[in-house]
């Protein structure tokens, strides 16, 4: 069962116990040097880490017992862009943070991180990062809407992959959030939310915009050979989508950029 996660603090200063485990992880960016209090395999424990930099990012190191699966959460919280975030994975590795460290606070080619400060017109407060299952990661958006701390919107990734961006596709000036979704066998699913008159939805493409569009006759029948490989390409500002057709034995890969026409969309519904 996940552990949920404590109010999010950064804590500027750390007193770091004495203790028998060590551990050193160096990354590109990221010098973990760890020591933690209490025995391992102990019960009732929460145990902290340290506080590190990650480039003008200071990242605050903890790790605390788990009773799912691997036996510790190891998290990190941390500010960018007055956003508070906290990240949690089941291990006690410090590689394999420093790994989802790199990829959500490396810089992107437009100089930012991929945490978004804001999200369909709304100031994001906080993002919750957690690992779902095994290497699948999910991220929730929370804002400030009508007075309360609502979470605004979701997004997957396995492993590293994670990756969603705002840009307004219907030209109504406020921005939509496009989010790239991956599950852990690669299937890839592309998932947009709007901000529909201070209503939030959460809309996918649907299957009958490829049958309408492309042709492609398949989509939703049982005993198709595979469901579109959906992706956003945020350089060229179109989505793309490949699709193996079992009746012509081909992959056929569409481009399209159509605004939000090709989505169905629903009111959103938090999966917590």
């Amino acid at each position: 069962m996940i552990v949920k996660q404590a109010a999010l603090k950064i804590i500027l200063a750390l007193v770091i116990a004495l203790s028998d485990v060590e551990y050193s992880c160096i990354g590109n960016s990221l010098s973990l040097d760890c020591g933690f209090n209490g025995e391992s395999g102990g019960k009732d424990q929460t145990e902290t880490c340290s506080v590190t930099r990650y480039g003008n990012v200071e990242v605050t190191i903890r790790r605390e017992e788990s009773d799912w699966g691997d036996p510790y959460i190891s998290s990190a919280e941390f500010i960018v862009d007055g956003v508070a975030c906290n990240l949690s994975i089941h291990s006690d590795d410090p590689e394999e943070l420093d790994g989802y460290l790199n990829a959500i606070l490396g810089v992107t080619e437009d100089g930012k991180t991929k945490i978004l400060s804001d999200v369909m017109g709304f100031d994001v407060r906080r993002v919750e990062i957690e690992e779902t299952t095994p290497h699948q990661v999910l991220w929730h958006y929370y804002a400030e809407v009508n007075g309360e701390d609502i979470c605004v919107a979701e997004h997957f990734g396995y492993e590293n992959y994670t990756e969603s961006w705002s840009r307004d596709l219907d030209g109504d000036g406020v921005p939509e959030l496009i989010c790239n979704n991956q599950y852990g066998d690669g299937v890839q699913m592309v998932c947009v939310y709007r901000n529909n008159n201070g209503s939030i939805e959460e809309g996918s493409i649907r299957w009958s915009y490829y049958s309408e569009k492309f042709g492609w006759t398949n989509i939703g029948e049982d005993g198709i050979s595979s469901l579109p490989v959906e992706c956003y390409d945020p350089e060229r500002d179109i989505f793309t989508a490949t699709y193996y057709d079992r009746d012509a034995d081909t992959t056929v890969t569409a481009e399209f950029d159509d605004g939000l026409i090709p989505f169905e969309f629903l009111p959103f519904a938090h999966c917590r």
